[in-house]
């Protein structure tokens, strides 16, 4: 007798299901397997809310609520097992040896989601080391720009002694509201010699649309090239942020933090929407930046890269899940349409989802690559 009243999967990344795990051939998706109360509540018991067998991971929890998400590097809807609090969800996994997921569970209507947790395969990429405390310092300053006819905030995260001698090299980035959690791993990668002192500087993302979009699409219509125009409008609020952000961003770092003006030592960097906005900023401006570090690139893809007479060409390095199918196309079709525009290009694909835990885990290394020379 079935126990599991499976909910149905729905959003733009399904991964579809399948009655078996040998299904699924390499893609993940979710199992249609039946548990009882009594096999999910012994794992439960020893403390395991995810657990692998084979190449699936099963996720559970007990508590009482009208509907149940998975949250982090897997989102899915949980499905109820009848007649108890239990709610659970087993997926497939392609080489889940390299698995990384990162996981908590939200009630649906409730602010009281589980704490985060991660599961990690045994070859999977290891947690970052971080400083504590930081040896370095975060601050943060508002910058009046012309071109956004607004004040942006910036955070900064510099090394120690870079205020006397200046940085080493810079990054630019997107979201600098997570400046404050990544400061710590390139602490720790500069103190260790693995980095020179690189300072991060990082635009703070916008929320208003304004009359361009719906509520909270502002980060969307300055990160993405064609958002506005999917609204009935144009390309003006992405235009002005890309403007302020070699410009007016580049030019303020480099009074106030003596950042590096040679190319070589810039690079640009950004996640999900902002992982497609680096990748614009080096297209558009390969003067300013030399390399490009894009993880889980959103948006749409251009059908071709408008040629020009180039004497920069910057390099290019992605990643994107094997867990975020839309994503990992969207970064397959950027890799071939840069190296077709003759860019050098590397594609990481983990095996992770849309995952801060798998971001941060890529870090140091995509840093180590942007400024290894």
């Amino acid at each position: 007798m079935d126990t599991v009243d499976f909910v149905p999967l729905d959003g733009p990344d399904e991964i579809g299901d399948r009655d078996t795990p040998e299904e699924g051939g390499e893609a993940p998706c979710r199992v249609r397997r039946q548990w009882t109360a009594e096999a999910l509540r012994a794992h439960l018991r020893r403390g395991e809310h995810a657990w692998r067998e084979g190449d699936t991971l099963t996720f559970a929890v007990e508590a009482h609520a009208d509907r149940m998400v998975l949250a982090g590097g897997l989102q899915l809807p949980l499905s109820p097992v009848r007649g108890t609090a239990l709610w659970v969800a087993t997926v497939r996994v392609p080489d889940i040896e390299a698995a990384l997921v990162s996981y908590h569970f939200v009630p649906q209507g409730t602010n009281n989601p589980s704490e985060p947790a991660v599961w990690r395969g045994p070859e999977a990429l290891p947690p970052p080391r971080r400083s504590s405390p930081l040896r370095g310092h975060v601050s943060t300053d508002t910058l009046r720009s012309r071109f956004l006819g607004a004040p942006r905030e910036v955070t900064v995260y510099a090394p120690p002694g870079v205020d006397r001698s200046g940085a080493d090299g810079v990054v630019y980035m997107g979201d600098g509201e997570s400046i404050g959690e990544l400061a710590p791993i390139v602490d720790w990668l500069v103190d260790a010699g693995r980095l020179p002192r690189v300072l991060l500087v990082g635009v703070h993302s916008a929320m208003d649309g304004g009359e361009e979009g719906p509520p909270g699409a502002g980060r969307a219509l300055e990160y993405l090239h064609d958002f506005g125009e999917a609204f009935g409008g144009d390309d003006s609020r992405f235009q002005a942020h890309r403007h302020f952000f070699a410009e007016e961003l580049v030019a303020w770092a480099e009074a106030r933090w003596k950042t590096p003006r040679r190319r070589a030592k810039r690079a640009v960097f950004g996640i999900s929407n902002a992982g497609a906005m680096a990748i614009q900023q080096g297209l558009r401006h390969p003067d300013r930046f030399a390399r490009v570090i894009a993880f889980s690139p959103a948006g749409h893809v251009p059908e071709k890269i408008r040629a020009r007479r180039r004497r920069h060409v910057p390099s290019f390095l992605l990643s994107a899940g094997r867990l975020e199918p839309s994503i990992l196309r969207t970064a397959r079709e950027w890799k071939v349409l840069l190296e077709g525009g003759g860019f050098p290009v590397r594609l990481e694909e983990p095996v992770a989802g849309h995952d801060a835990a798998s971001w941060t885990a890529q870090l140091g290394p995509a840093l180590e690559w942007a400024f290894r020379e």
